[in-house]
């Protein structure tokens, strides 16, 4: 999740910088912020230990997380304006095939953002 912090991530509802100091506060620290929700992909009978992956999840403040709830991707994702749209997937290491979002295609967005990761985690390295 430091990794993650590194790139300054934006809300996925509202695109302003998520306020790690905030997001990371003892009213924050239960909540997990999981980019596909756990209550949706439970719904499709997705396996506990892929639902928590860490490249299911994201650092965002409690008020975003209770507006996105249980809604998929293609429900929250696709709000986004698409002037910043790119930008909030970018800080996030999300993938930026929009297509993922639109199909819900979470074996792709896991495979997608676990290459995101690695890529940024390699460029730290070298």
């Amino acid at each position: 999740m430091l990794l993650l912090a590194q790139k300054n991530p934006k809300n996925l509802v509202n695109g302003t910088v998520v306020e790690l100091g905030i997001a990371l506060s003892a009213f924050n620290r239960k909540e997990y912020h999981h980019i596909f929700p756990q209550k949706y992909l439970k719904g499709k009978s997705i396996p506990t230990n892929k639902i928590n992956s860490l490249c299911n999840f994201t650092f965002l403040p409690a008020e975003s997380n209770k507006t996105i709830s249980s809604k998929s991707p293609a429900e929250y994702i696709l709000d986004i304006k698409n002037n910043i749209l790119r930008d909030v997937l970018n800080t996030n290491l999300l993938p930026l095939d929009i297509e993922i979002y639109k199909k819900n295609e979470y074996d792709k967005f896991l495979q997608e953002r676990a290459a995101n990761i690695k890529q940024f985690l390699d460029s730290l390295l070298i």
